[in-house]
């Protein structure tokens, strides 16, 4: 499943949870320019120390569920490049 939001017209906080095949869910919440995993019930919580995201080119990833977020956006930062 996709889903798009834009987080830069988003005028209040939104939270929803994702299940995935097996029950396991990762709560996600959305305020006006950034976004967070909540909470997951994975077992390490890697993706919830990760915290809010804000800018584009910046991921946020829970192996265990196979979840990928993303912000896409015209002004990707990069930290360091390969020549």
């Amino acid at each position: 499943m996709v889903q798009t939001i834009d987080i830069n017209t988003l005028e209040k906080q939104k939270e929803w949870k994702i299940y995935d095949k097996s029950g396991n869910y990762n709560l996600i919440e959305v305020l006006p320019g950034k976004i967070r995993i909540r909470d997951s019930d994975c077992h390490y919580k890697i993706c919830v120390k990760e915290g809010w995201i804000s800018q584009a080119g910046k991921i946020l990833v829970c192996l265990p569920h196979k979840l990928i977020i993303n912000i896409e956006g015209k002004n990707n930062i990069v930290d360091s490049a390969i020549r």
